[in-house]
């Protein structure tokens, strides 16, 4: 349909008429000059707000099924304007005084509140489609940029900027499809709840089994939409945000933490359920989502924090199950709900506390023999580049250690415990303030402190080192050991001397280097691969001192002296140290930082976002590398 010319002025017109003049113009003076019925009021009010809810009806339409051409019909800065003022000020500063000051019959004023509830859920989808689109799809069409800058060859990649003359029609396209999904998304996560079920609800009286099905199919559709769709969006605008993040997965995780495990139980779903009068069933199943979701949610942040580093996630989901989520999901509502005596009391205390002791007894073992930066996963998860901050780093190690006090000494008190219960409680206290005390300890004793296990894990002038401890002395005796989740660590023990492997005795173990990324003929890098049993070595291995190691690792990045190579240009290829894996990659450098010593690169991999790693642990890449081979730290 062609819109060019008198047709688009035609459209303007009556967009004008039926949006602003029809209300003030016609209906309003009406309805003062004139002393309508009950009936003539609610045609009234019908007739002046409709217009609101079919134009974002009419642009839904044609966004999900293509019936015409959006653009043509509506344009950005429209419905902008139009959607502030119908989707919230409308309803917020117009409607909803008039609700509470109207002397009008009651069916007028259920006839108002429809709206209110009506004219924010069809707005809200259209507003956030305009809005996220465009950012979404300009955020991937840097990652592809990204993508296609490791796939072509530093001397072959082209000086010419991008073209700043607007969106390419393929851009265009992929933003109406991305719309499309917001739209959709957004329609079952707020307008299907808001403009749906809550008027039916109101307006009906359900049997027991209608409004149990109801707010099942309600609940059910609002999480599958925020699920894949809103918390997606909402970590990629957190990713964006906070800068730091080298991808979108600890705030996609973090929102789904924040919404799903906590706002929606105790925000939404619990006044409902205390407040409002519905059927025993549906109350069943409100109760239902209001206990399922914190440790469901819990759990998801777990995952979803984890998908770079799968290795690691069976153990933390275990941690995480048995140190809160049973106690805390499982048995704290139990124990609500049946009211035991002193023996049931004890029972639920011992099952409560014993699996996070567990857990922090298995935590203490893997940090003393393991990972030394194993207590502080968490912060380093949080902060990235910023974890090596001291102050940061003890105030989290003090605020664990105290956590079993501030929770179980008030429990002792006032608690309303008989003395077995009382006793187990404080027994508790004092197992669990001791066991973090000895873990935080025994991590700062093995260079746990030093620096984020993700971002600046150490990379000292041997053949091995320790995610996150401090680079050794040439002369300190070391030892080497396999980390909990497949890398290879380094402890502070006594028996084996801190020196480079001797040439001739590294050709004889070409079945233990890593596959795929090779340095040259004679690499010195083992195989990690889960499962595979590390060498024995002994002081006779170690045949030359530190500074005659094989110095194509080391040839443009820390030298023996742990100087920083001064000839790093953007756009050279180099290996990184990648912070979720631990292990060296290949990259690009996008961007240099000489203040801090640090450099922002972008891997070869597809899957790995843009990261900022220093310096420090950058290495020269003369041979090229498949973008998927690694070389194990």
């Amino acid at each position: 349909m062609d819109l060019s010319g008198p047709a688009r002025w035609w459209l303007i017109s009556l967009k004008v008429f039926f949006l602003f003049l029809l209300q003030l113009a016609v209906l309003l003076p009406v309805w003062l000059v004139t002393d309508p019925t009950q009936t003539q009021q609610v045609v009234l009010i019908i007739v002046m707000l409709l217009p609101y809810v079919i134009y974002p009806i009419i642009w839904a339409v044609g966004i999900l099924f293509d019936v015409f051409l959006v653009e043509d019909w509506f344009t950005p800065t429209e419905v902008y304007v139009v959607g502030t003022l119908a989707g919230t000020i409308l309803p917020a500063a117009v409607l909803t005084p008039k609700y509470f000051h109207l002397n009008v019959p009651d069916v007028v004023l259920e006839c108002i509140l429809a709206f209110i509830i009506l004219l924010p859920s069809v707005w809200i989808p259209l507003l956030a489609g305009y809005a996220w689109a465009p950012v979404v799809v300009a955020q991937r069409i840097d990652q592809k940029d990204i993508q296609q800058k490791m796939l072509t060859p530093a001397s072959a990649e082209s000086p010419l900027p991008r073209e700043p003359s607007g969106a390419s029609p393929s851009t265009e396209d992929a933003e109406r499809r991305e719309m499309r999904w917001i739209v959709m998304g957004l329609v079952a996560f707020v307008s299907f709840p808001l403009g749906f079920f809550v008027p039916l609800y109101l307006g009906t009286d359900p049997n027991a089994g209608g409004s149990s099905t109801m707010v099942f199919l309600t609940l059910l559709a609002h999480l599958i939409a925020f699920q894949y769709i809103v918390a997606p969006r909402l970590g990629l605008f957190g990713h964006i945000w906070l800068k730091s993040s080298s991808s979108t997965d600890v705030p996609e995780a973090v929102f789904k933490l924040l919404y799903g495990g906590a706002m929606l139980p105790t925000v939404i779903l619990l006044p409902l359920y205390l407040h409002t009068s519905m059927h025993i069933e549906a109350q069943k199943t409100l109760l239902f989502f209001l206990l399922g979701l914190p440790p469901v949610y819990v759990l998801e942040a777990v995952r979803t924090s984890h998908r770079a580093n799968l290795a690691q996630l069976p153990v933390s989901l275990a941690m995480v199950y048995f140190g809160l989520v049973m106690p805390v999901g499982v048995l704290l509502p139990a124990w609500l709900a049946a009211e035991p005596d002193s023996t049931g009391q004890a029972v639920f205390l011992s099952f409560m506390l014993a699996p996070v002791t567990v857990c922090l007894l298995f935590a203490l073992v893997f940090t003393a023999f393991y990972e030394a930066r194993l207590p502080f996963v968490p912060l380093d998860a949080l902060l990235r580049e910023h974890a090596d901050n001291t102050v940061a780093t003890y105030s989290y190690a003090v605020s664990l250690s105290v956590a079993p006090v501030v929770v179980l000494l008030p429990t002792y008190f006032e608690g309303d415990l008989a003395d077995t219960p009382k006793l187990i409680t404080i027994s508790f206290m004092g197992i669990l303030t001791g066991i973090l005390i000895v873990m935080f300890v025994v991590s700062r004793c093995r260079g746990g402190t030093a620096g984020p296990t993700s971002t600046a894990a150490s990379v000292p002038n041997l053949p091995f080192a320790s995610r996150g401890g401090h680079s050794q002395a040439p002369s300190q005796p070391t030892a080497v050991s396999r980390g909990l989740f497949g890398n290879v660590t380094m402890g502070n023990t006594a028996g084996m001397a801190a020196a480079s492997f001797n040439a001739a005795q590294q050709e004889s173990r070409t079945d233990s280097v890593s596959p795929g990324l090779n340095y040259g003929d004679n690499d010195n890098s083992l195989l990690d691969t889960p499962g595979m049993m590390m060498p024995s070595l002994s002081p006779t291995d170690f045949a030359e001192p530190v500074q005659q190691q094989d110095t194509r690792l080391h040839g443009r990045s820390a030298s023996v002296k742990s100087e920083v190579w001064q000839g790093w240009e953007v756009g050279m290829r180099c290996l990184a140290l990648h912070g979720a894996s631990g292990a060296l990659y290949a990259a690009t450098i996008r961007t240099l930082d000489w203040d801090k010593r640090t450099a922002t690169v972008d891997w070869d991999r597809a899957d790995f976002q843009p990261e900022r790693v220093p310096m420090s642990k950058m290495y020269d890449n003369e041979e090229p590398a498949e973008p998927d081979d690694a070389v194990a730290i």
